[in-house]
């Protein structure tokens, strides 16, 4: 485990009934994970001719702080074109799904960068505010307002707009580009 994501790192307690009459028997629980807002633009920032890719980072091993006797990692995603995922003997890669184990014996707090790359053909808007007002008035007029406030998650522009750049821009090719509401 790196001091990179020790801050980000949550603990749940859970407790669990003995499976059997004796209280010995041996208990196993399925953590599923979904992850938002997980992905960054990989560069950072791109000429309005490039294509956006993105980057996810995770440990390939789910951190607990008890040994974990075994465990398997599915990917899962809608890209395209995947340009990278990190190589691991384990490493199973289909249509839209990466799989990285089983894995055995597994210490506490044990952590292992798994990376996966891959072109992005949407924008990620973020709405920070969504805002909607009604004006009724005496004389029955409705008036109806709405405020958008919005970003989009994917990469900035490398260097400045130039018009002669935007000119010659073929709007079908910025697919990350956000064009409408």
């Amino acid at each position: 485990m790196s001091e990179k994501n020790a801050s980000d790192t949550v603990f749940f307690k859970i407790e669990t009934k003995t499976s059997d009459q004796s209280g010995k028997g041996v208990n196993s629980i399925t953590v599923r994970e979904i992850y938002k807002r997980r992905k960054e633009p990989f560069p950072a920032k791109v000429s309005i001719r490039e294509d956006l890719s993105l980057r996810f980072v995770d440990s390939k091993y789910y951190i607990s702080v008890y040994p974990t006797k075994t465990q398997k990692l599915a990917i899962q995603h809608g890209a395209q074109n995947v340009m990278f995922y990190t190589p691991d003997v384990t490493a199973d890669k289909k249509s839209k799904t990466i799989k990285y184990g089983p894995f055995k014996n597994i210490e506490a707090l044990t952590f292992s960068e798994v990376i996966f790359h891959y072109k992005l053909s949407k924008p990620m808007p973020i709405f920070q505010e969504v805002k909607k007002t009604i004006e009724v008035s005496h004389w029955g007029n409705i008036n109806v307002d709405e405020y958008y406030e919005m970003f989009n998650e994917a990469a900035g522009i490398k260097g400045e707009f130039g018009r002669v750049d935007y000119q010659s821009w073929d709007p079908s090719r910025a697919t990350y580009a956000i064009k409408s509401l």
